[in-house]
């Protein structure tokens, strides 16, 4: 970064900063007259002074004395900063600044020092006696320094051999410095930032005698020159926040060639420039947004995105981003641009739908033709009810699903109906949970334990985690075979194929609806009913419904089918009487007293010790279906119970828990079968019935534990 010496104010600076000061034209002239930095400064060189100068204390030094350089700037000296040397001329010493002196006279070249590398502290045993013959210096250096520069000689002076504190090594520089030492010449922060960046110098307070790193250097982008500059010269050119920014900015040294773009201004021209030739020809300002404008020269520019306007559906022309801006403006030109389908893929249709008031009529219209034609509120109504153009039936009905905590109501809801009746997130979570209006709920998985082979037996994973614990038995359960495998069927549009495939592939293939449709259809062909003749009671032969009407007629052949018996009715008919008459008596006399018992409704859910009830026989979960012998429901129980005298006698059923459900309503055995059928009724009924007594003995185990644990209480306090 080239810097020219002021002959006005003896200070340098870069051309911009001349042509900014005195203008374009005066800048240049002035420039060219300036003198150019060309001087390496070390210690003992002789120099002569430029202009007369003048210390605070009356000194004086004419133009053309001669004298010698004393120190140089760096770390840990005392010499001010911007100053080029510490010279003394006539006895004058003082900090010379760019423009005051000049090397004269044959300064020997084997005396030669680069200014970095005569930064080791030969002088400073003689800085002492420097420091006290500060009143000969022309003010520069203060009472302040003198003393600071004083104590830290002094101290070093008394440490005996160097060590204890850590120095280091800047780079560009052979000789190491402490922290105090940085902090003392680059200032606080700078200071801070370079000791944390330099090298150790190998020990703590020893002399690093390793080669010195070449500092890295880099062109000023502002400056066609081609000279490089180290990371300092940045700092101190631009200041501490645009330095760091234009280092950046800048071009390794070696490395890629500078960038070239451009200029937008002469489309003919193939000639292409660096962003400082930009800035040099512009101005900054308007240098910076050119340069930005510009396409970059090493191949031709990116076409801008252009997209086009859904508002203008039939148009086929497109529109940068900066014009949806221009049009709409800012906000709405945004939601605009991020709507329009990219150039290069068609826009979608948009939706089209059939008028309802013209039935026999194909012709389709969008819903702002809807509007326009209609108005807004009433064409807004009609678009909803207007049926869609992609089907030919009216418009899929909104999803409705059952209240799984209404398991006995057929009663559906919408998903907006669950939500405004129990809230955003309770009304979510209980329309996942709720089957579909058009079928019933999924059981849940059951698998095989894997530790009883020879078992058919089944259970849910919630069962598996309370037999096993929580880690093994999910192990367990992922280890277990499903209890039965899924069930396949053919599909009816591949009659000659033996493929079969299971629910979830029909509805991946087809869609939810249509698939579902289709794996009803696929269920293999139930075997037509038949039935024996009543008209043959001792003959074992059956006939179809088709049979009876061919031999009766339509109307008594469809009679005399309703009186047949399906065959094995009989047997079943028995199986169902024997299952009725589980029914028990229980004669109470209460004596005037209660009958202690715990009723919800018609069903006693619990029974006092020593109570009437108890001494009766009456237990726990049972329904009361008679009181001295007249039928009785939910409703008419208290009114009976009420016009009872001191005896009278109860009909009750056992009922059961559903175990399927968590906390399953109170069936009879009666009602299993109706629910569930017989085989399954059965089955659910006897394993009710354990589940009830495994409750019942961990109840009367955690009764026993808490009794002991009491008595072990109160015997330790009888001990206390």
């Amino acid at each position: 970064m080239e810097r020219r010496t002021d002959p006005n104010d003896f200070k340098e600076y870069t051309f911009n900063e001349f042509c900014q000061f005195y203008g374009p034209q005066e800048g240049r002239n002035v420039w060219d007259k300036a003198q150019q930095k060309s001087h390496t400064y070390y210690v003992g060189m002789r120099v002569r002074a430029l202009t007369k100068l003048a210390g605070d204390r009356d000194q004086v030094v004419n133009q053309g004395d001669v004298g010698s350089v004393t120190a140089l700037p760096g770390p840990g000296s005392s010499v001010e900063r911007g100053a080029v040397a510490e010279v003394l001329i006539r006895g004058v010493r003082f900090d010379a600044q760019p423009g005051m002196i000049e090397p004269c006279g044959n300064n020997n070249s084997n005396n030669f020092r680069n200014s970095s590398s005569d930064r080791p502290r030969n002088d400073r045993n003689n800085r002492n006696d420097r420091n006290e013959r500060g009143n000969d210096r022309g003010g520069r250096m203060n009472d302040r320094n003198n003393n600071r520069m004083n104590d830290r000689n002094n101290n070093r002076g008394q440490s005996g051999p160097r060590g204890g504190e850590e120095r280091r090594t800047p780079l560009g520089d052979n000789q190491s410095y402490t922290r105090s030492e940085f902090l003392d010449y680059y200032g606080q922060q700078k200071g801070a930032g370079l000791w944390n960046k330099s090298a150790p110098s190998g020990g703590k307070g020893q002399r690093n005698n390793s080669r010195p790193q070449k500092e890295e250097r880099r062109a000023d982008p502002s400056e066609k020159s081609g000279r490089t500059y180290t990371k300092n010269d940045f700092l101190d050119l631009y200041g501490p926040k645009k330095g760091i920014s234009m280092w950046k900015k800048a071009g390794k040294e070696g490395g890629a060639k500078e960038e070239k773009r451009a200029d937008p201004n002469e489309k003919n021209s193939k000639k292409t420039y660096t962003r400082a030739e930009f800035l040099k020809c512009y101005g900054d300002k308007a240098g910076a947004a050119i340069w930005k404008k510009a396409g970059k020269a090493a191949g031709a520019p990116e076409k801008e995105e252009r997209r086009r306007d859904p508002n203008e559906p039939k148009s086929k022309k497109t529109y940068t981003k900066k014009e949806f801006l221009d049009l709409y403006g800012a906000k709405k030109g945004a939601a605009v641009w991020k709507k329009a389908a990219p150039a290069d893929k068609p826009a979608e249709k948009e939706e089209r739908r059939r008028d309802p008031n013209e039935p026999n009529s194909k012709k389709t219209y969008t819903r702002k033709e809807f509007v326009d034609l209609y108005g807004a509120k009433k064409g807004g109504a009609i678009w909803k009810k207007a049926a869609l153009v992609t089907a030919d039936k009216p418009a899929e009905k909104e999803e409705r699903r059952r209240d799984p905590n209404e398991p006995k109501s057929k009663k559906t809801y919408t998903k907006k109906e669950f939500l405004d009746l129990y809230g955003a997130k309770k009304g979510a979570a209980i329309w996942k949970k709720a089957a579909p209006a058009d079928k019933p709920a999924e059981k849940e998985e059951r698998r095989r334990d894997p530790n009883e082979p020879n078992s058919k037996k089944t259970y849910t994973k919630k069962e598996f985690l309370d037999l096993y614990g929580a880690k093994k038995g999910a192990a367990i359960w992922k280890k277990a075979a499903p209890a039965e495998k899924e069930e396949k069927r053919s599909d009816p549009n591949e009659p000659k194929s033996k493929k079969t495939y299971t629910k979830k592939e029909f509805i991946d293939l087809y869609g939810a609806k249509k698939g579902a449709a289709i794996w009803k259809k696929a269920a293999p062909a139930e075997k037509e009913e038949k039935r024996s003749d009543p008209n043959e009671p001792k003959s074992k032969k059956t006939y179809t419904k088709k049979e009876f009407i061919d031999l009766y007629g339509a109307k008594k052949g469809a009679a005399i089918w309703k009186k047949a018996e399906k065959s094995g009715d009989k047997k079943d008919k028995k199986d169902r009487k024997k299952i009725e008459q589980e029914k028990t008596e229980h004669t109470i006399n209460k004596s005037g007293g209660s009958i202690g018992w715990g009723r919800i409704e018609n069903t006693i859910i619990t029974v006092d010790a020593d109570g009437a009830a108890e001494k009766a026989g009456v237990k726990n979960n049972v329904r009361i279906i008679a009181i001295n012998g007249k039928g009785v429901s939910k409703g008419s129980i208290d009114k009976a119970l009420a016009a009872c005298e001191d005896s009278f006698t109860i009909t009750v059923v056992e009922v059961r828990r559903d175990p399927t459900e968590v906390n399953g309503e109170l069936y009879s055995k009666m009602q299993f079968i109706k629910q569930y059928d017989e085989d399954e009724g059965l089955r659910l009924w006897a394993k009710a019935d354990k589940v009830q007594k495994k409750k019942a003995a961990n109840k009367k185990k955690r009764a026993e534990k808490k009794a002991e644990a009491e008595k072990a209480e109160e015997g330790e306090k009888k001990e206390a």
